[in-house]
């Protein structure tokens, strides 16, 4: 009975057209699972148009001056390519 009210308390405010999700207990949400393990435990990937820490924090937008080394040496590296503040690649 307690998932039922939730899962209705969660989609209530989609029905009304509001488009946010407020959830006044303090407990686990998962996306993709039954059994999420944090308060947000998402199974799957995620898509938005920009991506923040829990700092409020963009993360990397300067993508022209990161290098990686990629022998444990540092005898040969990459420049990182950074999209969105993520690291997607090194060339």
């Amino acid at each position: 009975m307690v998932k039922k009210f939730l899962l209705i308390t969660l989609l209530l405010p989609f029905l009304l057209g509001a488009g946010k999700i407020y959830v006044p207990v303090s407990t686990n949400i998962g996306i993709g699972t039954s059994t999420p393990a944090q308060e947000l435990d998402v199974v799957g990937s995620i898509e938005a148009d920009n991506y923040y820490s829990g700092s409020s924090n963009q993360g990397i937008t300067d993508n022209t001056s990161y290098w990686f080394c990629t022998a444990a040496d540092c005898s040969s590296t990459c420049q990182v390519i950074i999209e969105d503040g993520l690291i997607v690649g090194c060339t």
